[in-house]
C-alpha cells in the first residue's frame, strides 16, 4: 500500500522529482502486491518514482541507488536490506521512461523464529511487523545535494506458516 513519499527538487516546470510509492510483491512474480507474507516466502520491493521537469532529461545516463531501511516493530531492531539490484540508470533498462520508473530490488526472504532470512519473526511473537523507509539518491556527487526522494510508510507483516 502506498504511503507518504516526497522528492526534491519540486520546481516545475524545470525540475520535479516524485516518489510515488514502494510495493511489496511476493514471489513468484505475478502475484499482486501484498503487505502480509508467510514465513518461508520471498519477495521483491518495487520502487515507483519519476522525474517530470522539462530539464530533467539531463539526468539521462546518471545512476541512482535505492536503499530500503527497516525497523522491527516488536523489538525495535533496525537494519538495511542488501542492495540486491537497487540501482538504475535514467534512460536505460527499467528507467527508460524517466517520468515513470519501476525499479525492483530483491529478492528478499522471510523466516519463522530462528530462521535465516532478511525478515524473521522474533522469538515469543506470532508475527513479525516491519516498517520500511526507502530513499533514492544519485551516485554522482555533483547531483547528491539536488536530487533525492524518500518513501516512508510501508508496513509488512510476516506470519507463521
Amino acid at each position: 500500500m502506498p504511503g507518504p513519499g516526497t522528492g526534491q527538487p519540486d520546481q516545475l516546470p524545470e525540475h520535479r522529482t516524485r516518489m510515488d510509492g514502494v510495493d511489496c510483491v511476493e514471489a513468484p512474480v505475478g502475484l499482486g502486491p501484498t503487505n502480509i507474507l508467510p514465513a518461508g516466502s520471498s519477495f521483491s520491493l518495487i520502487t515507483e518514482l519519476g522525474f517530470d521537469g522539462t530539464l530533467d532529461g539531463a539526468l539521462t545516463t546518471h545512476t541512482f541507488t535505492i536503499r530500503h531501511h527497516f525497523q522491527n516493530i516488536e523489538t525495535g531492531a533496525v537494519g538495511i536490506l542488501p542492495l540486491a539490484g537497487g540501482t538504475f540508470v535514467v534512460g536505460a533498462g527499467v528507467a527508460l521512461d524517466r517520468a515513470h520508473i519501476r525499479a525492483p530490488a530483491g529478492p528478499y526472504t522471510t523466516a519463522d523464529t530462528g530462521g535465516p532470512a532478511d525478515f524473521v519473526i522474533p522469538a515469543n511473537f506470532d508475527t513479525g511487523t516491519f516498517r520500511i523507509t526507502t530513499h533514492v539518491h544519485p551516485n554522482n556527487p555533483a547531483l547528491k545535494g539536488n536530487w533525492f526522494a524518500f518513501h516512508d510508510g510501508l508496513i509488512m507483516v510476516v506470519t507463521k506458516p
